[in-house]
C-alpha cells in the first residue's frame, strides 16, 4: 500500500507501531538452554538503514531456536567491525532494503569478514533487496540470503555446523567465546 500511495507516512508509523507492540508482547521467546555455546550471531541493519522490524523477528526467531543474539541497528560500518572483533559469532546477518546500499553492504562484509574473531564466520543477508534478486547475495560477498526469520534461522544452524570440524565436540572445553 506504501508503493501505490495508498497510505501515508503516518499510517505506515502506526501501523508500524502497532507490529512492535505485537512483537513485543508474542515474540518474547525465552531463548531455551542450548549445548552449543557456539549459537551465537550478530545481525546488523545497514548502516543508514532506515528498515529494522524484519531484523527484530529474525532476532526472535533465532532466540527461541536458542541463539545468543546481538542487534545493532543504524550504526557505522566501523561499529559493525569494532562489534566483530570484540566477540565471537558464528554467524552475521546483515539486512538492507534498497539496491542503493549494495556497495556499503559490501565494503561492510569485507570488513567484518577481516576483522572477525571467528575466521570462519558466515555472512547471511536478507531484506527486501536480495528478496526480490537473491544472486545480489553473491556480489555483495555473502555466503547467503534467506527471504524470511524461519530460512534464515535453519540456515544459520546449517552454516555454523559447516563450521564445526569433524568430530569435534559441540560442547567443547576450550572455546573461549
Amino acid at each position: 500500500m506504501w508503493e501505490e500511495d495508498a497510505c501515508d507516512f503516518f499510517d505506515v508509523t502506526l501501523g508500524l507501531a502497532r507490529l512492535h507492540e505485537v512483537l513485543r508482547v508474542f515474540g518474547c521467546a525465552e531463548a531455551s538452554t542450548s549445548c552449543d555455546r557456539r549459537q551465537r550471531a550478530l545481525l546488523a541493519t545497514a548502516p543508514s538503514e532506515a528498515h529494522g522490524f524484519g531484523i527484530e523477528i529474525v532476532a526472535n526467531f533465532m532466540r527461541a531456536a536458542s541463539w545468543d543474539v546481538a542487534l545493532l541497528k543504524g550504526v557505522s560500518i566501523d561499529e559493525n567491525v569494532e562489534a566483530v572483533a570484540r566477540e565471537w559469532y558464528a554467524v552475521y546477518g546483515v539486512a538492507l532494503a534498497a539496491e542503493a546500499g549494495l556497495d556499503t553492504v559490501a565494503k561492510l562484509i569485507c570488513a567484518a569478514r577481516r576483522a572477525s574473531r571467528n575466521k570462519f564466520i558466515a555472512v547471511i543477508v536478507g531484506g527486501r533487496v536480495f528478496a526480490t534478486n537473491p544472486q545480489l547475495a553473491i556480489q555483495v560477498g555473502a555466503d547467503a540470503t534467506a527471504p524470511d526469520a524461519p530460512t534464515a534461522t535453519l540456515l544459520a544452524k546449517k552454516l555454523l555446523i559447516q563450521q564445526i570440524a569433524p568430530g569435534e565436540a559441540k560442547c567443547s572445553e576450550g572455546f573461549d567465546g
